[in-house]
């Protein structure tokens, strides 16, 4: 199904310029294409993990939706937890975190990941015990280098991208394709 965003209707309450943005979005990805990116990342997880009883992290608030997405698609033990990172690098575990991670195999979901980003939650799990740490993202921004994403549904590299998890302002997030801002 392919949404358009022009016809949506808006609150007055919602901001004028992500009005505008929404109205000229362009669909990159619709509902079915995230649907079977996301099947083809958790084969390819299913069939690298299913023996190593690992511990997936959601990194919120961008990577909840494609955690949820992917999680339904995995049918083999392994423990689910989440973190955030505010825009300074520092991170927030869950409750009960650093009991979870000891010298476990670690998939960290995201839903757009990036160098620095990559970086900082790596270096993060590493020092408090994890095991191996793997990344995995709907978008990867094709920026990381070192710490390369193992599990990717799209590489798409533009800026701006909202909808399956990502957000404009605030907004678009629960939307089920992925749009670019066009300017």
């Amino acid at each position: 199904m392919s949404l358009d965003l022009s016809q949506l209707p808006f609150a007055a309450s919602v901001p004028a310029g992500v009005r505008r943005v929404f109205a000229a979005a362009q669909l990159l990805h619709d509902d079915v294409e995230v649907e079977r990116a996301v099947d083809r990342v958790a084969v390819r997880m299913t069939v690298d993990l299913q023996d190593c009883n690992p511990l997936l992290i959601s990194v919120l608030p961008a990577g909840f939706v494609f955690a949820g997405m992917l999680l339904r698609r995995l049918v083999f033990p392994l423990q689910f937890s989440f973190l955030s990172i505010n825009g300074e690098g520092v991170i927030t575990p869950a409750p009960g975190m650093h009991e979870l991670l000891q010298q476990r195999p670690v998939v960290v979901l995201d839903g757009c990941i990036d160098d620095v980003r990559a970086a900082t939650v790596q270096d993060w799990l590493a020092g408090n015990g994890a095991g191996s740490v793997t990344l995995a993202a709907l978008l990867d921004a094709g920026r990381a280098n070192a710490q390369a994403v193992c599990y990717s549904a799209f590489d798409d590299h533009p800026e701006g991208l909202f909808g399956s998890g990502l957000d404009y302002q605030g907004y678009g997030a629960n939307l089920p394709g992925v749009y670019a801002v066009t300017r």
